[in-house]
């Protein structure tokens, strides 16, 4: 039987001659290796990447199981620690796009976000990368107003090449620049949203190291900015001026969007100055510069909201028309900064006013289209989450899954899933496929992550908001903040075991969800309830590298248990990707 091998390679070096080059040297190299050599190499590598290195999940929606693998192999295909950063495309460019590029609003931030939970931390490793390239820090420093530079840095307010140099050929906002005032309307706050992205890569590896040298000097630049562009008011509060938050089009003063974000950045600048262990490695910022940092942090001003509809946009702007973006809720997911479990009555009926308003402006109304894109329903999956309306998130996802594009259209969302499970979005009236953006599939497997296991302010919560339908759940190493690997079974609506591996001797506190009382394997660790409710707990005694299972004590337990084993599938719905 005759037989050919094509090989093909793409590189992507700043100076075009070198990816040419780069290119050729990948084809040369691979031509010359055996055919079954490079097929068994090819298969060890991606045996290792889900077999060894990656979580598993497993639960009975198996058309919904396979989604979310799918996503795993579009990270372990697009991505590697030392490549390029992710883009809107990836390596798939299959169809006519104006958005070849990064959208720093919203899309680089949720697309690096599964990296995490899932295992896969390595992977993240590309954009600390990608911004600590001296050619990147050069573009952050450009984009903002030349008096600023010496200090300052801001990511591009829309959309740009991977430069990070500010661009205008497109915007959502009156403005493409970062610069408020002179441009009313700008977008200020991108370059902390992709920061926090990055301080969470440090909560899950705790890697002190690319702490310090990577994140701190941007989180540090991207608040010098904001200092600059405040004013104190009457009330002796900071104020922002008017600023626009992504994709809504009415601009004001003190929106939520920049509030927000700020709130977390000076927050963690803080807490990054006064933690000792960092001050070896030179993070430490001079005294007066922390009380600085303080003294904003107290007096800046309160999010603007009502009691009828929530948070609005920025005071004096309400949210009043559709708005696929959760750009005015940050605050509460992804920062954390309005924690629902942590919060009186009172903000927990503001949190759900301001959700349920969004979501019901942002829905197809009577055949109309709605305000809504993928990552609206990615999004509202994950404030379903927090606030434990765990079928409501699995309807959330599905809701986006099941759309499909038809020549009558797309059923009022901005956007469609195709039987490959890529999104896409309509971007050019003269082109009929969609534009593909690679983000909202991947935040979904992220909020699917989200219902398994959630980690934050100190705490692992482990099955958190599993849907009522998955009678049965099992994971295995997914990681949570910290640096634990998170195993365990859920069945029945609770949790039979839960194991835990320390991978950094970090302090543990948990909730495992196993009925009480509870037992834990080895006996030189002890859980230590934080309250009398005997939900929550602290691992004392858990070294580095130990692994602890978590049981129910004083009950008979059945052989292979503690086994990890993928949950029952349905056979009829394997493979469903590809055929629908």
């Amino acid at each position: 039987l005759d037989t050919s091998l094509l090989v093909i390679s793409v590189a992507g070096v700043a100076d075009g001659k070198k990816s040419v080059a780069e290119a050729v040297h990948n084809v040369g190299s691979a031509a010359a290796e055996k055919t079954q050599q490079l097929l068994s190499d090819h298969l060890s590598w991606w045996h290792k990447y889900f077999s060894q290195d990656g979580a598993l999940v497993s639960f009975p929606e198996t058309w919904l199981e396979g989604f979310y693998y799918i996503q795993m192999y579009k990270l372990g295909s697009a991505m590697r620690p030392n490549g390029p950063v992710l883009d809107n495309t990836g390596p798939w460019l299959f169809t006519p796009t104006s958005w070849a590029d990064l959208h720093w609003d919203l899309n680089v931030q949720l697309a690096y976000m599964p990296t995490l939970a899932s295992n896969h931390v390595d992977l993240g490793l590309s954009l600390m990368r990608f911004m600590n390239s001296s050619r990147v820090r050069a573009s952050l420093k450009a984009n903002v107003p030349k008096q600023f530079q010496r200090d300052s840095l801001a990511a591009p307010a829309s959309g740009s090449s991977d430069d990070a140099l500010q661009s205008c050929y497109w915007s959502h906002s009156k403005s493409c620049l970062t610069e408020p005032g002179m441009h009313k309307g700008a977008i200020v706050g991108n370059l902390l949203w992709v920061c926090h992205v990055m301080f969470l890569h440090y909560r899950y590896t705790m890697d002190s190291q690319t702490l310090v040298s990577t994140t701190y000097p941007l989180l540090h630049g991207a608040v010098a900015y904001y200092l600059h562009i405040l004013t104190k008011g009457k009330n002796n509060q900071w104020h922002l001026p008017p600023t626009a938050s992504p994709e809504y089009k009415t601009n004001g003063p003190d929106t939520n969007y920049d509030l927000a974000l700020l709130r977390w950045g000076l927050q963690t600048l803080i807490w990054i100055s006064k933690e000792g262990s960092f001050a070896r490695d030179g993070a430490l910022a001079p005294a007066p510069l922390v009380q600085k940092w303080q003294e904003t942090l107290s007096a800046l001003a309160p999010y603007p909201q009502d009691h009828i509809t929530g948070y609005h946009i920025a005071s004096g702007v309400p949210l009043k028309v559709g708005q696929r973006h959760f750009s005015h809720l940050l605050m509460v997911y992804p920062l954390h900064l309005e924690s629902w479990l942590n919060s009186s009555a009172a903000q927990q009926a503001t949190i759900q006013k301001s959700v349920d308003h969004w979501v019901s402006l942002c829905q197809p109304k009577d055949g109309a289209k709605g305000g809504c894109a993928g990552y609206s329903y990615t999004g509202a999956a994950f404030f379903s989450l927090l606030m434990g309306r765990a079928d409501a998130a699995l309807s959330n996802v599905t809701e986006l899954l099941e759309v499909r594009a038809t020549k009558t259209g797309n059923k009022g969302m901005g956007g469609v899933v195709g039987p490959n499970t890529m999104y896409g979005e309509r971007c050019k009236k003269m082109w009929p496929e969609p534009c593909p953006c690679m983000e909202t599939p991947l935040h979904a497997a992220d909020s699917m992550q989200g219902m398994l296991l959630q980690s934050g302010a100190g705490l692992v919560d482990v099955f958190p908001s599993v849907p009522t339908s998955w009678g049965e759940v099992v994971i295995h190493k997914l990681r949570a903040e910290g640096a634990f690997l998170v195993s365990g079974r859920f069945r029945q609506g609770r949790a039979q075991f839960v194991a835990v591996k320390s991978l950094v001797g970090a302090k543990l506190m948990i909730r495992p969800r196993v009925p009480g009382p509870v037992d834990v394997i080895p006996s030189t660790v002890k859980l230590v309830p934080v309250d009398n409710t005997n939900e929550v707990f602290v691992a004392d005694g858990l070294l580095t590298g130990q692994t602890i299972l978590i049981y129910q004590s004083g009950k008979e337990h059945e052989e292979g248990q503690f086994k990890i084993s993928p949950a029952p599938s349905k056979f009829a719905h394997r493979n469903f990707w590809g055929k629908h």
